[in-house]
């Protein structure tokens, strides 16, 4: 269950767009390479059946998802610092 939680927190703050939300939840619990492979280029080959705006909004809401994983992956590394550094100390 932890990890559906750390899945749905990390897809939360990657982005608002829900189609994008959806995909990254489910690309994210897949359990392997091949698995996600299939779901991004089925992913990819639904989104050219969209219309010419609605296919332009959702490649920019997905360069948008990009542009938050470093501060994402900063964090996360700030986590593991804190949580080393609270093993460390003798109780």
């Amino acid at each position: 269950m932890n990890k559906y939680s750390m899945v749905y927190d990390m897809v939360t703050r990657l982005t608002e767009n829900p189609t994008l939300r959806t995909f990254f939840t489910i690309y994210l619990m897949s359990g392997s390479d091949e698995e996600r492979q299939v779901l991004s280029k089925k992913f990819w080959q639904d989104a050219e059946t969209l219309n010419e705006a609605e296919r332009q909004a959702l490649k920019e809401a997905f360069n948008r998802s990009f542009k938050q994983l470093l501060p994402l992956a900063n964090q996360l590394y700030d986590k593991v610092i804190a949580a080393k550094a609270k093993a460390a100390v003798p109780a």
